[in-house]
């Protein structure tokens, strides 16, 4: 497969790109900031033309759900696949969510269950992956395990 990844510079970014090479497939990476994630026209322009001019491409693909990139998707009928790490993600109230050709993948089964109307047959659970190579290598020590332990806790950027 060719797949766009529309890069904003996430921290799942670097072990989707590893696991997108380790599967064979091959990468065009668009790496362009926007200025707001609902219309921003030179965006979705750059977008459109980077589409146009890959017509081998088999989706676009994001982290979180960006609704100026299934507006510039959506002409070319090219699937969206945006896997959701974020919760709440304010993007997913987008009129944009329910364009047929969007493949929305949630991490959070609630929000999951609260989106899927909108999209019934594109809107799906996934649970958060990770590249586990990165952790086999991260040793505790007792003294670490008795600081940082607790019943519950948040962790995020």
């Amino acid at each position: 497969m060719k797949i766009i990844l529309c890069s904003w510079g996430s921290i799942c970014e670097p072990g989707m790109i590893k696991a997108i090479n380790n599967l064979g497939h091959q990468l065009v990476l668009f790496e362009k900031n926007f200025s707001d994630r609902d219309y921003d026209k030179e965006y979705f322009l750059a977008l459109a033309d980077l589409i146009k001019n890959t017509p081998d491409a088999n989706c676009v693909l994001s982290i979180n759900f960006t609704p100026i990139i299934a507006r510039a998707c959506k002409p070319f009928k090219i699937p969206y696949i945006s896997l959701t790490a974020d919760c709440p993600c304010s993007t997913l109230y987008s009129k944009t969510i329910a364009y047929e050709h969007n493949r929305v993948f949630l991490f959070d089964k609630l929000q999951t269950e609260k989106f899927k109307q909108y999209n019934p047959d594109n809107i799906h659970y996934l649970p958060l992956a990770t590249d586990t190579k990165n952790w086999d290598n991260i040793t505790l020590s007792s003294e670490d395990m008795e600081k940082y332990k607790c019943d519950v806790s948040f962790v995020g950027s």
